[in-house]
């Protein structure tokens, strides 16, 4: 048997009375801790633990210091063992004596119906064992603050849900020095952290009056909210009523959205796709998105179906109007190919200049030029046949260039110079795209009707001129 079991076999030497110094020698530990246990030991019997045997001691240690969370912690399993080690041999040596060990006081405060008696019976034997020990105020301090601490630990297990006040006269009656309004400020901040719901919705005009009706004439905020805050507050409001009647209206509301995006570009276009995406999964009821930038979005998308409309009926009018004009169907046909060819050419030099042609410009100038720049074809075309009714292609032609060549070149260069420096001189994007494409448009009919249709009318001439029988 080593020296340690013979010391706690021993049955008056667990059984004696020994102050906290004194248990600490004998157990082998700090005279604080042992110290700290007596203060507890005596709180829990509600009466000063001046001496304590040693078998008390090991007990109160198992049976109730480890069961309690503050204190659990702190034993690790070693400990634990030793502990338990030290009981069983303790109560061995105790039942071997021909007599049942003692039950100490705590096991009688937990088990006994009469627990009132029994710790008087306690505090009398306490009283004829007493020795010159004097408890430390340290550690009664200590002591009420750990009775502090497992209460709310307790109630924090237990998961129990104070209000405001509750948690106010539950901190006063644990020493706190802590205000009302603090607590109450301390409750909304928690609320605002932890509140999750997203359905909740509220206007400026609700926040506004929210703060105006329940935060500003709240005494609780007054040292928050100072004099300049208030009134800043009082004319944002003002604002908002007197401004109110021009967002909402009887069967509609307006709601304005600005952006940094140009007016027509990729970026603008899902810009707009992604609003109107919003608006229709969130708004309830008719809603209408209007603007500039939407209604360039429109006209893209249906811009294929609407320019092959508007190409086709461009070409008809032009055609039929020009076909009972010349009484020809071979003349329309050319001119009209002529000015569409300047269209296109318009469209490619744009692209190879890396220029974005807007869907508007382009509907805008195809008009414009099938409209205006055909003149200059049917001028030419008009000439030419009139001289082939006395000379041959290349002398009409040459007639036909001489009559004709001056008007085509002041009116195309004036349509051309004119829009040109326009777009200079404008600063609006949209502007600038349509006057540059006019510009372009009209040089590239001009070249073409002075340089290539009179080839078109030497080629396909008995197509275009109506051969007569003379009459002799």
């Amino acid at each position: 048997m080593t020296d340690e079991e013979k010391q706690f076999s021993d049955t008056a030497q667990i059984l004696q009375k020994r102050t906290p110094a004194e248990m600490a020698q004998f157990i082998g530990m700090k005279k604080e801790s042992a110290s700290l246990i007596y203060n507890m030991y005596g709180r829990t019997i509600n009466s000063k633990a001046k001496e304590m045997s040693a078998y008390e001691f090991i007990y109160f240690i198992n049976h109730d210091l480890s069961k309690r969370k503050i204190f659990a912690s702190q034993l690790d399993k070693d400990s634990r063992e030793w502990l338990a080690n030290v009981e069983k041999l303790m109560t061995d040596a105790l039942s071997t004596k021909d007599a049942e060990a003692p039950i100490p006081i705590i096991n009688h405060i937990v088990e006994s119906e009469e627990p009132a008696k029994a710790t008087t019976v306690q505090q009398e034997e306490h009283t004829t064992q007493t020795s010159s020990f004097a408890s430390n105020e340290n550690n009664a301090d200590m002591v009420s603050m750990i009775g502090k601490v497992e209460q709310i630990i307790e109630m924090s297990e237990k998961g129990e849900e104070l209000t405001s006040v509750e948690m106010y006269d539950f901190l006063v009656s644990q020493g706190a020095d802590i205000d009302q309004n603090m607590i109450d400020l301390l409750y909304i901040y928690n609320g605002s952290r932890n509140f999750n719901d997203k359905s909740l919705l509220m206007s400026i005009e609700e926040i506004l009056n929210v703060v105006e009706d329940s935060i500003i004439s709240d005494e609780k905020y007054s040292s928050i909210v100072n004099g300049d805050m208030k009134k800043g507050l009082s004319d944002v409001k003002k604002m908002l009523s007197d401004n109110f009647g021009k967002m909402k209206g009887n069967d509609f509301s307006r709601a304005i959205i600005f952006s940094d995006y140009v007016k027509e570009s990729d970026e603008t276009n899902l810009y707009i796709e992604k609003l109107k995406t919003q608006c229709d999964n969130t708004l309830k009821g008719k809603h209408y998105l209007i603007g500039e930038s939407v209604m360039m979005n429109e006209m893209r998308n249906g811009f294929n179906k609407e320019m092959n409309l508007i190409t086709l009926l461009t070409i008809l009018s032009i055609f039929l109007i020009v076909a009972i004009t010349f009484r020809s169907l071979a003349v329309p046909a050319i001119l009209v190919i002529t000015v569409m060819s300047a269209v296109f050419v318009n469209v490619y030099v744009s692209g190879l200049g890396g220029q974005k042609l807007l869907y508007l410009s382009y509907l805008i100038m195809q008009s414009i030029l099938m409209g205006a720049t055909i003149d200059y074809g049917i001028l030419l075309t008009n000439n030419y046949r009139e001289s082939r009714k006395n000379f041959d292609k290349l002398e009409s032609l040459k007639n036909a260039y001489r009559t004709s060549i001056h008007t085509i070149l002041t009116s195309g260069m004036i349509m051309t110079l004119a829009p040109l420096v326009m777009a200079l001189l404008m600063d609006d994007p949209t502007t600038i795209v349509i006057l540059r494409c006019i510009a372009i448009g009209a040089f590239a009919a001009m070249l073409i009707i002075i340089f290539i249709l009179p080839s078109l009318l030497a080629t396909l001439d008995r197509f275009i001129i109506r051969k007569k029988k003379k009459t002799e």
